[in-house]
Parts: C-alpha cells; structure tokens; sequence
C-alpha cells in the first residue's frame, strides 16, 4: 500500500503548503501529527498551539470538537483509533491565546 499525504495549513480562506507538518510514526491504527516549527519559525510568533481534526476521506464533515490540542511546547500529537487500510483527511488550525486562526 502506498501512503500519499497532502498537508495544509490555512490562512484565512486559502489553503497553503505547509512544511512545518509531518506525519511520523505511522501504523495501521495510528499516525503522529509533527510540528516542525524550526522549519518555519515565523508560525510560532503568536500561536499558542494547535487543533487537530480527523475524518474518514470522502465523509464531507469534521466534527465541531477536535480530535486533540496540541500546545507549541508539545511539538506532536497521536492521532489513534484509526482503521486500517482505510484513508483520512488530517484538518489543523493554529489558534492564539486570544482566537483561532482559521
């Protein structure tokens, strides 16, 4: 089976590269969101941290909680339950002491 990730953060109404996101370890019931923030120091300058979402491709929906928070001083966030060979959608948004960025 070959893996195929697209990661993006958004900006607004765009969606962008992002390059400060990986995903490792990978198994087949459970991925690790990276934030590698030395890639792009310029995000860690008023965010506080991280939401991230999960969704079975092709469902159309995120639900309204978000799976985790990550805290920039966390740096990862496991993602579990997954079934296996089946694909996801990985949604994340930074969010500041104040708001959260869209």
């Amino acid at each position: 089976m070959i893996l195929t990730l697209c990661i993006f953060a958004f900006s607004g109404s765009n969606m962008m590269p992002s390059s400060f996101i990986k995903f490792e370890p990978i198994t087949p019931t459970s991925i690790t969101v990276v934030f590698d923030l030395a890639r792009c120091p310029y995000i860690s300058q008023g965010v506080a941290g991280f939401k991230v979402w999960h969704q079975v491709d092709g469902t159309g929906f995120y639900s309204l909680n978000p799976t985790g928070t990550v805290h920039l001083m966390s740096k990862s966030f496991v993602v579990t339950e997954l079934k296996p060979a089946t694909c996801y959608m990985i949604k994340v948004t930074a969010f500041s002491n104040s708001s959260e960025f869209a």
